[in-house]
């Protein structure tokens, strides 16, 4: 069977120029990827002139390493680290137990209802999250949980997501396992 692309067809042929073609196309997707981040820092050393110029270059004329405790003296760096790791922590340890809870009583448990159930849970799936944000505003306000961690976590703890690809995982799970 002969292929419709020639450059395919000598891929085919080559598994060496096959290799060097995803090495160099996994080098290319690096290279854009890191670009910014690379820029971020170098910039992130310039002075405040050299960084704000008309035509900004992209190596520092004169490096300026008092930059970084500077961002540090201006913006609590720190506790905006602690934040996030302390908010995606909580949301990902309440989800995985939130999720496997319901994923394992979708999967293994037999009442009447299940699927439906499990198909109304799955079409929330379909609901955007801006159609949702007011409500869950509204409803944590009520709770007295605007600007507390339980009032951030808590309306990410519960996601049909989590527990459709939980309830798939549990069903790939022999019986005889348990």
């Amino acid at each position: 069977m002969t292929s419709d692309v020639p450059a395919l067809a000598a891929l085919r042929r080559s598994p060496v120029a096959a290799r060097r073609l995803l090495v160099f196309t996994c080098f290319l997707v690096t290279a854009v990827t890191l670009t910014p981040i690379v820029m971020m820092v170098l910039v992130a050393f310039q002075s405040d002139t050299e960084s704000m110029a008309a035509r900004p270059s992209l190596w520092p004329r004169s490096w300026h390493p008092e930059n970084i405790g500077r961002a540090f003296d201006l913006v609590p760096l720190g506790r905006y680290l602690l934040n996030t790791i302390f908010f995606a922590g909580g949301t990902a340890l309440l989800e995985t137990v939130t999720a496997a809870l319901a994923a394992y009583a979708f999967a293994r448990l037999r009442f009447r209802g299940r699927g439906v159930l499990f198909g109304v849970y799955l079409t929330t799936l379909m609901i955007p999250s801006q159609v949702t944000l007011i409500p869950q505003f509204v409803l944590v306000a009520k709770m007295h949980g605007v600007d507390t961690w339980p009032g951030m976590i808590l309306p990410h703890a519960f996601t049909a997501l989590g527990v459709f690809l939980l309830r798939q995982f549990f069903l790939g799970v022999p019986r005889d396992y348990e």
